[in-house]
């Protein structure tokens, strides 16, 4: 007999997708400690944050997705266990919260030093330092079939090259980005998927990976993907998405998830 893993989860603030992934995680009680990255405001970085989403997405879209960020504020506060906020999380779920600026601070490395050894669930956007990756044990969650789409926004690049097949891999992290062992895979069918549908369908089954893996269910992972990176998409690709897809509404009504206890 087997005992369950428990995470460490070292998340950056999200409210659309993020947040009712870790609910259906800590209702099984997998998640030992939230750790958020929020880093000090830094205004060149935000402009440059900025031009890549317009880059990506254009002015509408980036319109549509304040207004679901604003729906999931709203949605968050009137119905007590649909998630949209990961201190909403910790809150019900009585899950210790850590916030940090930076990935070398001392709260982390101490955190870290007095659990090491253990399984860190990472979903940022900055590469983690090598000192760090010798500390535990880190599984990241990746939009595609690795070692396929690699790199940034996966499921707009699967999409705009058609493909049949959409997926989620949990890797092993290294000192790369979306390098290392992969622990599990699972795919779905892209029947004229939107760019956000498919990424809610794809944390759906997210959920279920990561609950196998804690609990000791191996996966057969395929190794037959072929090799590829891509890098922020332009206004250029941009367009040549939107002549044969959509980028939907990123808001969804989560199904509520409420605590055993």
């Amino acid at each position: 007999m087997h005992n369950t893993t428990k995470l460490i989860v070292l998340v950056e603030n999200e409210s659309l997708f993020l947040p009712n992934l870790l609910a259906k995680l800590a209702h099984k009680g997998l998640i030992q400690q939230i750790i958020v990255l929020s880093p000090n405001f830094c205004y060149k970085k935000f402009i440059k944050s900025i031009n890549r989403l317009i880059h990506c997405f254009g002015f509408f879209n980036i319109f549509k997705l304040v207004l679901s960020t604003i729906l999931g504020i709203i949605t968050n506060s009137l119905c007590r266990y649909k998630f949209y906020s990961i201190k909403k999380i910790c809150e019900i779920y009585k899950i210790p919260l850590l916030t940090i600026q930076k990935l070398n601070s001392k709260q982390l490395n101490d955190l870290l030093e007095q659990n090491k050894g253990n399984i860190l669930f990472a979903q940022v956007s900055q590469k983690i330092k090598p000192d760090l990756l010798t500390k535990g044990v880190f599984w990241n969650k990746h939009c595609s079939l690795l070692p396929s789409y690699k790199g940034v926004y996966p499921i707009f690049w699967a999409l705009l090259n058609e493909e049949s097949e959409l997926g989620i891999s949990i890797h092993i992290m290294n000192e790369k980005f979306d390098e290392g062992t992969v622990l599990a895979q699972s795919k779905i069918t892209n029947n004229n998927l939107t760019f956000f549908e498919a990424y809610h369908r794809l944390y759906d089954i997210t959920a279920n990976l990561i609950i196998d893996l804690c609990n000791g269910v191996r996966h057969e992972v395929n190794n037959a993907y072929k090799d590829s990176y891509y890098s922020f998409p332009t206004a250029k690709d941009r367009k040549r998405f939107q002549k044969h897809h959509k980028f939907g509404f990123a808001f969804r009504l989560h199904p509520s998830i409420k605590p055993q206890f």
